[in-house]
């Protein structure tokens, strides 16, 4: 217990807060049975528990005042607010409240709590003891939770791997909140907390804010980025700028639209590819070179042989632009070398420094391209470079440490150079590379490591998966936080990835149903994992260890929390094949009667989707679901006749399943639903005529966000579904009439 822990509680109870703390320290005190045990968690060592603690107004109303005293704590407590307490008896809508320093009790309250922190109030004097009650319950709930093992983990590494869990699970908000965080502890500077940003805008799709964002695009010009951090950059620009003009017959409609959008004159971004191999990127860069007034054949020649090798129909297209015959060689390669060079065109000036006489200055100049280059592929070629009339022996003593740290990095063995590949960094990890490194040197490298290792071999994913099922102790915790890494590795833009990946895919589910607290995103992440091996397929044993996997998770300790995901998931399996109906039965008959004992909290979006679902499976739906209210559902009815829907979703059944329901509320509705990845006539057409518009933006892709948005009437905007099931879309309209 920290020593002034007793001060800022004392200052807390004091001041207009109609409690006072000497008074409470009696146990008949008529707040104390709720009140001391909060007080106790207060006291208590472990920062990840929250504190919850009133303030009673002038006028006897009280105030609950929220927040959690670590990064950790600040997350579970957002979810729990929302499972206990929720809107149903108070004004508690999941957003933060400010706390005000010039409030000596407000003020207090921050000493020994960290952001973001909430203030609930009851919506009406009756609701008061049913807040206290959900309170009890909570902190009961907290009191018998066993104290979790620690692993010496930063703040700033936890924050990272929740960040990276967030973005795969498509939660924006809590991707915000968490890079906000990050960005609050200090331990980022400037730079690093863009590279940062502009990850989490491109995990999330956000490609055409990262595009048009001039301001951001123009911090990053002149900084060394990484590697992963230019990919992303490049696929925001091609994505927003030239893909739309994509066009195998006239492969020469992307090269106008390159030159129109303006991005031959972004040559900082065009200087060297870092050795990234994804197709957006090689295509940008052929471009490039294409637009360029002193085209080098060379290097067409060189990015051509490479998009001939991707499976893109469109690039190999685009390869047939290039100049047939070679050009003759500049007749002084060194000053063409030096131009590209001081025009930070760092590859272009590599390839012409390796064609150009020998002499010192060339050798300097080749050693500052591989150090700018940074691939062992680059280091390896300037070292074979090197010729007698470059006279190394005789470098000054700077230039000869580079030169020898080249050497050292080109002859080192496997263990000290950056991995090139999954299947190499996740031997390393089981061989003991540590939590931070490892991590470190996923997020840095990744992006340069080809995307077919995985799904073109089955040799090698089956290899992975084995180091990843049978990790040691210390391996454990990185394959974990590398998950939602991993994920997203193996799914494709558009299809169901390969079946080879499958058993790889079953591994990361049972890792995330090991955990002893899976926060909300772990949730999201592992259904999304299952949505994904169901559309691969799965037989009646694979099906079965999937559904005791889920099962686990729902019976955590936190299933208190996870009531919507439940739901999600019992429609999920309702609209997939099936080999196992008796085991499928019996995860859905789990999740009603965890529906019946949480009916008082449902809402009537809720109770028509557990009829639906009771339906869908031949079953009695409980008793307790034709309590729930249904005053919302009669005005809705009435707001809805007449008018027209449209639902964007790309979980199709999700999107049919909501308008059947949306039918039965109010026949004369019209509902359109959409799931078009682009801005089609369709898709822009609906925006602009539906009465209402939900778009169901976990399960969507930003192109049609932006589609939908530019469309929309700025006096009627759209209607953003917070989850991607039937329940999330039917609530947010509801809620909006």
């Amino acid at each position: 217990m920290r020593a002034d822990t007793g001060h800022w509680l004392e200052r807390f109870f004091d001041g207009d807060n109609g409690l006072r703390w000497s008074a409470l320290q009696d146990p008949t005190h008529p707040w104390s049975p709720q009140l001391l045990p909060w007080i106790a968690l207060a006291k208590a060592d472990d920062r990840d528990l929250p504190i919850i603690l009133p303030r009673l107004e002038a006028d006897d109303r009280p105030s609950w005042y929220c927040a959690g005293r670590s990064a950790r704590g600040a997350l579970r407590l957002h979810e729990a607010l929302q499972a206990f307490i929720g809107p149903s008896y108070s004004d508690f809508d999941g957003r933060p409240y400010p706390l005000n320093a010039d409030d000596p009790v407000e003020a207090a309250f921050a000493e020994d709590t960290v952001a973001p922190a909430y203030r609930i109030r009851a919506s009406t004097p009756g609701d008061v003891r049913r807040i206290q009650r959900a309170l009890e319950l909570y902190c009961g709930l907290l009191e018998r939770m066993p104290e979790q093992v620690r692993h010496g983990r930063r703040p700033l590494g936890a924050l990272r791997a929740e960040l990276d869990r967030a973005v795969a699970a498509g939660d924006e908000a809590e991707a915000g909140r968490l890079l906000e965080k990050i960005r609050g502890i200090g331990r980022l500077d400037a730079e690093n907390l863009l590279y940062v940003h502009v990850g989490v805008r491109a995990g999330l799709g956000q490609w055409r804010e990262l595009a048009e964002d001039g301001a951001l695009l123009n911090q990053l010009i002149g900084l060394r980025l990484p590697p992963r951090v230019l990919a992303d950059i490049h696929d925001a620009l091609y994505r927003r700028y030239v893909e739309p003009s994509e066009d195998a017959d006239a492969p020469e409609y992307a090269l106008a639209a390159f030159r129109a959008a303006g991005l031959a004159r972004r040559s900082t971004l065009f200087g060297s590819r870092r050795g990234l191999r994804g197709a957006r990127v090689l295509k940008a860069f052929f471009l490039y070179e294409l637009a360029r007034e002193d085209q080098a054949s060379t290097g067409l020649a060189d990015l051509a042989d490479e998009l001939e090798g991707l499976d893109d129909t469109f690039a190999h297209a685009l390869a047939t632009l290039g100049r047939p015959t070679e050009a003759s060689p500049p007749a002084d390669p060194m000053d063409v070398a030096d131009a590209a060079f001081d025009d930070l065109e760092i590859d272009r000036a590599l390839d012409l420094y390796v064609q150009a006489p020998p002499s010192r200055k060339r050798l300097s100049r080749l050693i500052r391209c591989a150090e700018d280059v940074g691939t062992a592929e680059a280091t390896k070629r300037v070292i074979d470079a090197i010729q007698p009339g470059d006279d190394a022996g005789n470098l000054p003593p700077s230039w000869a440490a580079r030169l020898q740290a080249l050497l050292e990095k080109c002859t080192a063995d496997e263990d000290t150079r950056a991995p090139k590949g999954w299947l190499e960094w996740a031997r390393r990890v089981e061989a003991g590379m540590g939590e931070d490194e490892a991590m470190s040197a996923l997020r840095e490298h990744m992006a340069t490591w080809d995307p077919a290792e995985l799904s073109g071999s089955k040799v090698q994913a089956d290899e992975l998966t084995g180091i990843i099922n049978n990790a040691s102790a210390s391996a454990e915790p990185v394959f974990r936080e590398a998950a939602p890494l991993l994920y997203q590795a193996l799914i494709p833009e558009s299809g169901a990835p390969p079946r080879r990946v499958k058993p790889l895919l079953q591994i990361l589910v049972t890792k995330v149903a090991f955990l002893a607290d899976p926060s909300q995103t772990e949730l999201e992440l592992a259904r999304d994992m299952a949505s994904t091996l169901l559309l691969i397929g799965l037989d009646a044993k694979e099906y079965e260890d999937l559904i005791t996997d889920l099962e686990d998770l729902m019976g955590t300790q936190m299933s208190v929390f996870t009531l919507g995901w439940s739901l999600d998931l019992a429609e999920l399996f309702a609209i997939n094949p099936c080999p196992d109906p008796e085991r499928r039965l019996r995860l859905v008959l789990r999740v009603t009667e965890a529906v019946r004992r949480l009916a008082h909290r449902l809402s009537p979006a809720d109770a028509m989707v557990i009829e639906q679902l009771c339906r869908d499976y031949g079953i009695d739906c409980p008793a307790e679901i034709g309590q729930v209210e249904t005053g919302r559902i009669d005005g809705a009815a009435d707001a809805l006749s007449g008018k027209s829907v449209g639902i964007y979703t790309l979980v199709e059944p999700a999107g049919q399943r909501a308008a059947a329901l949306l039918y039965q509320i109010c026949p004369t509705v019209r509902v359109e639903l959409n799931s078009d990845h682009e801005c089609t006539k369709a898709l822009s057409h609906l925006a602009r005529s539906a009465d209402l518009f939900v778009f169901a933006w976990k399960s969507s892709k930003h192109q049609a966000f932006y589609c939908v948005k530019d469309h929309r009437d700025a006096n009627n905007p759209m209607i953003q579904a917070q989850g991607k099931g039937t329940s999330s879309i039917l609530r947010a309209l509801l809620e909006f009439v």
